[in-house]
């Protein structure tokens, strides 16, 4: 529709709505992708003479936009480009111009990508737009002018941290400096703007993983071991942004290792150096020491008191020599305490403006504190704000290792009495330190060597080690790992040297074979491992069978042999298993541990970490349980809870001698399960094999036959599968209940299905997750699945001839047994 051009009717009068609706049948002609009539529209309105100026930059805009949906970058860009003018606003047509620069790089155009770039920076008024479009530019420069461009655009970041207005951006301009000097290899500063990213972070937790994490990288790159793992171990690895979890995990499990034997070593140097001073001179060292310990714990001085307070010296700023007298002096004239700048007799909070530049102050230094006691404690902050590093649960079940603190490193009594106590002063004190000092040396050496591959601090740690202690129990292995190490660093004649040192004193090493024969010395490695999972296989079997002290002293003559590394995570939890029920709580909290400590991605892990919470609240829930009335169902049924300790339940013990038969068990009414029957055609007609009798129709069980398993992991296998119900079939109250079959076998009996199809499509689903997810500590030969009628678990009862029944089964279901 031809529009009015003079001025007076485009004051006046309202320009036809059919030229925006035809805007808007384009914009939805190009949303519901009919592209076609899209491009058709869009010609005849190109070529329409009456088409008004006015929405030129719309029709633009949305050709872009039909470019853009059909992958063609350059033709999406030009026509962006065009419809900059049609922007509502300066920050708009930034993001406009951003957008375009970003399609000229991915339609390799570097010099209009450029261009661009720079016109979102001069037009943009966010400075994370500004950071990223500084860092893009970077990419698109080749060629002589390469450096000067990086270190131009660095300066610009800086400018931009300094200025106040962009305060609250700094988390991301210092990040994008950092990334900048990466790309001119300036490691160093990019380390340095890192850390000046996170500690002027606040808000943005997933900026500040990423910086963390790369931090930790950089620091790891450069062998800065101790800066890497406490930047490891700020990482959340819960971000879905962190790429490897479990490798990051690994690597901050091996640093915390390193960190703990590095510190273990410089405590007791700085211990052994202060004990051998001179008395006079030592005293006066514990008398310093234990004064700036005081201060650094808000301890003062008694003449540093005045009526009753603790005045603190470091946190009285801007306050002269003579109003902190006139304080003391009781004279506390605050007109003069103020900032300065304040009208005299104005207080501090008195003043808007001050409380803010206080408050910024405080939050540069400390971050968001939370409002709780002792704020200045970064431990007190992580319980309540989870932005620098994964909670205390997480870190003690999973990343830590099981080392435990010196805690001469952080003596409670800082007295110079207390102080001194730590000095190893005596004969004993000191081969205390030094058997510490032995350990950790020959760790370090180990953790760089096998764990690191950094020969280089290898060599270094086991030199120290041989120096140090000439008689050193490690002295064998240190020999074979400096022959070892300084082959492969290509230092022959000092390979040779410690290969002749270690064939002289030691003849029979494993080592030397090792040496001159790797290919043997495998191959008996192998075999060793070998008889280790033998070993442990064997100890499983015995645990689970019910023969407890042969299998924990087993295991304890296997682990003096072989060492934790041929552990299982099942291992683990049924031993822990058998603690708990012995109430040897304490061996169950510290056997579920190890599990996450030592197979932090184990699928029992998570498992274990339940249980030992659960075991640790034992007293508190077994009181709540005895105080509870509880009544029973009628039909007498076993009600399993989660993983709450219940009163130990009645067993039925079966004699050879005098065989006890089990009672019956209630009989199950057939409740309605969804399942989709169309997936099981039974066999239309009954059967009768053997005895027993198939009817498709009647109501069936699903049976868990356990074979030569002890009632303690039975009751556990139960309640792991009750588990299962309540999570996969929470509204279809299926019940549980143990039978003993005979002396060696026990059934669980999953009730509640209405026909052989519901029953068979439960077996299908339990068996499938059965060694995954409900009982994975569960060997799969000791147990197995199977569907049964009332009437035919009354048979078998009686019979117990379970081979005849499987044959049943096999007979009856053709392919599913």
């Amino acid at each position: 529709t031809k529009e009015r051009s003079d001025p007076v009717s485009a004051a006046l009068l309202r320009p036809p709505a059919r030229n925006e609706s035809i805007i808007w049948l384009l914009r939805t002609l190009v949303e519901t992708g009919e592209y076609n009539a899209a491009a058709s529209l869009m010609q005849t309105l190109r070529s329409d003479k009456n088409f008004p100026a006015r929405l030129h930059d719309d029709l633009e805009e949305l050709q872009a936009y039909w470019f853009y949906r059909n992958g063609q970058w350059d033709s999406t860009a030009n026509h962006l480009a065009k419809a900059l003018d049609g922007a509502r606003s300066l920050q708009e047509r930034s993001r406009w111009e951003y957008l375009v620069a970003q399609l000229y790089e991915r339609s390799n155009k570097p010099v209009e990508a450029d261009n661009f770039y720079e016109k979102a920076i001069s037009h943009t008024t966010d400075p994370v737009m500004e950071a990223w479009a500084r860092i893009n530019q970077i990419r698109l420069i080749t060629g002589e002018d390469e450096a000067q461009r990086i270190r131009k655009n660095i300066d610009e970041l800086e400018k931009m941290a300094r200025r106040s207005k962009y305060e609250d951006y700094r988390p991301i301009i210092y990040w994008a400096a950092a990334q900048l000097e990466l790309q001119r290899k300036e490691t160093g500063n990019a380390m340095a703007d890192l850390n000046k990213s996170i500690k002027s972070n606040f808000n943005d937790p997933a900026l500040k993983n990423k910086a963390f994490s790369q931090l930790g990288d950089l620091a790891f790159a450069q062998r800065k071991y101790e800066l890497a793992y406490h930047s490891y171990d700020s990482v959340d690895l819960s971000d879905p942004e962190v790429s490897d979890p479990a490798s990051l995990r690994e690597r901050k499990s091996i640093l915390a290792q390193l960190v703990y034997h590095e510190d273990q070593v410089n405590l007791e140097d700085s211990l052994q150096h202060i004990a051998s001073l001179p008395e006079k001179e030592r005293n006066e060292y514990l008398k310093n020491l234990s004064k700036k310990l005081r201060k650094e714990k808000g301890l003062k001085e008694e003449e540093q008191m005045s009526a009753g307070y603790v005045v603190d010296m470091n946190h009285i700023s801007g306050i002269d020599s003579k109003t902190q007298t006139d304080l003391f002096s009781g004279n506390t004239n605050l007109k003069n305490i103020g900032p300065s700048g304040t009208n005299v007799g104005d207080w501090y909070f008195y003043s808007p403006a001050q409380r803010s530049q206080g408050f910024k102050q405080f939050q540069s230094a400390w971050g968001n504190r939370p409002n709780l006691d002792n704020w200045r404690r970064i431990s007190a902050v992580r319980n309540q704000v989870g932005v620098t590093r994964t909670t205390a649960a997480t870190n003690d079940a999973t990343d830590q290792p099981a080392l435990q603190p010196n805690k001469r490193k952080t003596p409670e009594d800082i007295s110079v009495e207390g102080l001194q106590a730590n000095l190893p002063l005596t004969p004993d004190a000191l081969k205390t330190s030094n058997d510490s000092l032995e350990t950790s040396l020959h760790a370090l050496g180990k953790l760089f060597q096998d764990k690191l591959g950094d020969c280089d601090a290898a060599i270094a740690e086991f030199e120290n080690l041989l120096n140090r202690f000439p008689n050193t129990k490690y002295k064998e292995e240190a020999l074979f790992a400096l022959t070892y190490c300084h082959t492969k660093a290509g230092n022959i004649q000092k390979a040779a040297f410690y290969k002749g040192f270690l064939t002289k004193e030691f003849t029979n090493s494993k080592y030397i074979r090792y040496l001159n024969d790797p290919k043997a010395a495998q191959k008996e490695a192998n075999a060793f491992k070998e008889n280790a999972a033998k070993t442990y296989d064997a100890i499983y079997n015995d645990l689970i069978s019910g023969e407890f002290e042969k299998a924990l002293a087993g295991k304890r003559k296997a682990d003096s042999t072989y060492g934790e590394q041929y552990w299982s995570p099942q291992l683990l939890y049924i031993e822990s298993i058998y603690y708990v029920k012995q109430r040897q709580d304490s061996l169950a909290i510290a056997t579920l541990n190890k599990i996450g400590k030592l197979y932090p991605d184990s699928k029992i892990a998570p498992k274990a970490a339940r249980l030992a919470d659960v075991v640790k609240r034992r007293a508190e829930i077994e009181g709540y349980l005895t105080n509870l009335k509880v009544e029973r169902k009628k039909d007498d049924s076993i009600t399993v809870l989660d993983d709450t300790p219940a009163p130990k339940a009645r067993e039925v013990v079966v004699k050879k001698a005098d065989p006890v038969v089990a009672a019956p068990p209630p009989v199950v009414k057939a409740m309605p399960v969804k399942v989709d029957s169309t997936k099981f055609k039974a066999p239309p007609s009954e059967k009768k094999v053997e005895g027993y009798v198939y009817k498709a129709a009647s109501p069936h069980l699903v049976m868990l036959l356990l074979d030569r398993v002890d009632i303690v992991y039975v009751s556990e296998a139960r309640n792991a599968l009750a588990r299962f119900n309540r999570e996969n079939f929470p509204a279809n109250g299926l019940e549980v209940n143990l039978v003993p079959l005979d002396d060696n076998r026990k059934m669980v009996l999953v009730g509640g299905f209405s026909d052989v199809a519901a029953a068979l499509e439960y077996h299908d689903k339990a068996k499938a997750k059965a060694a995954g997810d409900i009982f994975p500590w569960l060997p799969a030969e000791k147990y197995s699945f199977m569907v049964i009628s009332q009437d035919n678990l009354e048979m078998l009862k009686t019979r117990k001839d379970l081979d005849n029944y499987k044959k049943f089964l096999k007979e009856s279901l053709p392919g599913k047994f």
